[in-house]
This record gives structure tokens, sequence and C-alpha cells, in this order.
């Protein structure tokens, strides 16, 4: 049961910190193209949030039952 609870913990700091990397490159983004359009920066954004995802074979690392 600790050992789970572990993982979760870990699982939920690496989305964080995941988390916060997006946020903070959003924030240069908007500071180096200040005029870019709304269409434009949300498709930045989603650009970005694409790369930071694991490749599509790595979805899981474990089977959870």
């Amino acid at each position: 049961m600790l050992e789970r609870n572990d993982e979760l913990i870990e699982q939920f700091n690496q989305e964080e910190q995941k988390y916060r990397r997006l946020q903070f490159r959003k924030k240069a983004r908007r500071k180096l193209f200040p005029r870019a359009g709304k269409k434009i920066r949300k498709a930045l954004d989603r650009l970005a949030e694409i790369e930071s995802r694991p490749p599509a074979e790595c979805v899981a690392k474990k089977w959870i039952g």
C-alpha cells in the first residue's frame, strides 16, 4: 500500500513539474510575441504540450488494476 502511495506521489510531482515548465514557457512566449493572435498562441501552447508527452509506445509504465 505504501509503495502505491509513493508511486502516486511521484507521478503527481512529475506532472506538477511539467505543468510549471509549460507555464513558464507560455509566459516567455507571450513576452517574445506580444502581438501574436489568440489562435497562434493557443496552437503554440498545444504544440508545447504535445512535445512534452512521452512517445506513444510508453503510455504506461505499469499495469494498473
